[in-house]
């Protein structure tokens, strides 16, 4: 079975989960992510609950390959392990006090091999 975003917890239940993971981490606004730090340490939030728990789930789970995440997200990575190391560089920045946000994939390099199969 493929991954669906729902599977990520929160993706429906809470709007502002799925509408960070589809707009917030998509080629417009990822260099922005850092504005998100704040709502993420609010800890008694419920958006900052839901967020680690998506995040670590992600993390721990591995539940998608880069063409699930470039369907989600609109993002190509070149491979699995530089989309959850950023997905780790995310977390560490959001709730583990490192100070510098995550470098996203640079949109003016050359797509990778498999892009071109994301809508066949």
């Amino acid at each position: 079975m493929s991954f669906q975003p729902s599977s990520i917890p929160y993706f429906d239940a809470d709007p502002a989960i799925g509408t960070f993971f589809r707009y917030a981490l998509s080629p417009e606004f990822i260099d922005d992510v850092h504005e998100t730090r704040v709502s993420a340490e609010r800890r008694n939030s419920a958006f900052s609950r839901h967020l680690r728990e998506a995040l670590e789930y992600l993390l721990g789970e591995r539940p998608c390959d880069v063409i699930d995440w470039a369907r989600l997200t609109k993002v190509a990575f070149n491979d699995e392990a530089h989309l959850y190391g950023y997905l780790q560089d995310l977390f560490d920045h959001l709730f583990e006090g490192r100070s510098e946000p995550p470098v996203a994939p640079d949109p003016e390099a050359p797509m990778p091999d498999w892009v071109d199969m994301l809508w066949s």
